[in-house]
């Protein structure tokens, strides 16, 4: 099935001039590298096929709470919600982003607190769980940076991984949940002299025209604490539709 993007949704852009089905015959290291431009636009790439379950970005679940006030979670218009793209066809919804780190970031809206719980894990597309952890909530609503540690073998080049967000009151089943799909696209020898030699707005810049979503949030997060007027957080954030959140704080980095 192939899958299209709405023009409102999300800023797609060329990565080069190969067209998308050659590109998909190169090994990963050697695609085309797109350069940084002066505005930052991300390009979207093109979803994996037969990816299977087509993921959740948010999770309309503000309104229910836990039985007791104080497991409610917090007054807030604003869902559970993954920051990533979410790519829209006639029949499904698919939540997807790349990165080129072997263990990325990845940034969620969180509008629960304690004491309530949640848990972070990562599959790969067979199911098999890779990483689980349970994760402390904060003590107001905002956005946290869940980070692979050291301990979790390296995403493998190429290969997709189904991650999921549970919130839970004390227990299953989850209060509100999100889920997508993350792809590790390796950085050529080339690609990474490059990056090399770019400043930190630059390089938010090069990972969003190389469609490396994850790489460019995460260093758009680091511009957005130490440099309150750099756009680029801003910018990749409505690049995909979730504008309103641009303005919520990041709370855990």
């Amino acid at each position: 099935m192939t899958m299209t993007l709405p023009s409102l949704l999300i800023a797609v852009t060329l990565l080069s001039s190969f067209p998308a089905q050659a590109q998909e015959n190169l090994p990963v290291e050697a695609r085309p590298v797109a350069s940084f431009r002066d505005t930052l636009v991300f390009a979207a790439p093109p979803p994996p096929p037969n990816l299977g379950a087509p993921g959740q970005r948010s999770d309309g679940a503000g309104s229910r709470g836990c039985g007791h006030v104080a497991q409610a979670p917090a007054a807030t218009t604003a869902p559970l919600t993954a920051l990533i793209p979410l790519y829209e066809s006639p029949d499904t919804t698919l939540a997807f982003a790349k990165t080129s780190a072997e263990r990325p970031t990845l940034w969620i809206y969180v509008p629960y607190q304690p004491p309530n719980i949640a848990r972070f894990i990562l599959q790969t597309s067979a199911g098999e769980t890779v990483y689980q952890t349970d994760v402390e909530l904060p003590e107001a609503p905002g956005v946290i940076g869940l980070a692979l540690p050291d301990t979790v073998p390296p995403l493998a080049a190429a290969e997709s991984y189904h991650w999921f967000f549970n919130v839970y009151c004390q227990s299953p089943p989850p209060l509100a949940y999100v889920e997508g799909w993350i792809q590790r696209e390796a950085l050529s020898s080339e690609a990474a002299a490059q990056l090399a030699q770019l400043s930190p707005p630059e390089q938010a810049n090069f990972y969003a025209a190389n469609g490396l979503w994850h790489d460019a949030l995460t260093t758009a997060a680091a511009l957005r604490q130490s440099h309150a007027s750099d756009s680029s957080w801003n910018d990749l954030l409505q690049s995909v539709g979730l504008q309103d959140l641009a303005v919520e704080p990041i709370v855990d980095f």
